[in-house]
């Protein structure tokens, strides 16, 4: 991808994954604000997450 001088960017997460909802506050001061993007899954059920990427089991994660 250096040679063709290209860019291997891809969106942040897969839409089929996740959906993307941008919880955002400037004012750090309001309750329950962190003032960064968090992604929030949209999948109903916990079995069909990937618990691979955080090291741990079905069993840990419940």
């Amino acid at each position: 991808m250096m040679t063709t001088k290209k860019s291997g960017q891809t969106p942040l997460v897969l839409l089929s994954r996740f959906n993307i909802r941008s919880i955002f506050a400037e004012d750090n001061d309001r309750p329950g604000s962190f003032g960064l993007l968090v992604a929030i899954s949209s999948m109903r059920h916990c079995k069909h997450i990937d618990l691979s990427v955080f090291d741990t089991t079905p069993v840990e994660a419940m």
